[in-house]
């Protein structure tokens, strides 16, 4: 019996308000998505308001908060100037496409 099993499932669709608070990770680019127990109140219902819920974040979620917290904001910069500020901001984390690789995770195969 995990901890898991005394949560309702739920996905971060079915949240009420602002559904991009939770910061990225690693694991919501995976097939199953990132579990997390939050406090929610879903869509169409107030008797479940604060409830713990199991919130599953994944591939989507990463794609819609990318618009809301970047792309739209800074969208009259337009698509070179966003992608070169990512560059930018890339660089100067000491990122690297190697150190990523310490990640083992499957990610999201786009062409399922």
């Amino acid at each position: 019996m995990s901890l898991f099993d005394n949560f309702d499932q739920v996905s971060w669709r079915e949240l009420q308000g602002n559904k991009y608070t939770k910061s990225l990770d690693l694991g919501m680019l995976t097939e199953v998505g990132s579990p997390h127990i939050v406090r929610a109140t879903l869509k169409g219902s107030s008797k479940d308001k604060g409830q713990p819920q199991i919130v599953i974040y994944d591939q989507d979620y990463v794609i819609n908060w990318l618009i809301v917290k970047l792309i739209k904001p800074l969208s009259n910069y337009g698509l070179e100037g966003v992608t070169n500020l990512v560059e930018k901001a890339w660089a100067e984390s000491d990122l690297s496409t190697e150190s990523l690789a310490t990640y083992d995770i499957e990610l999201v195969n786009e062409e399922k």
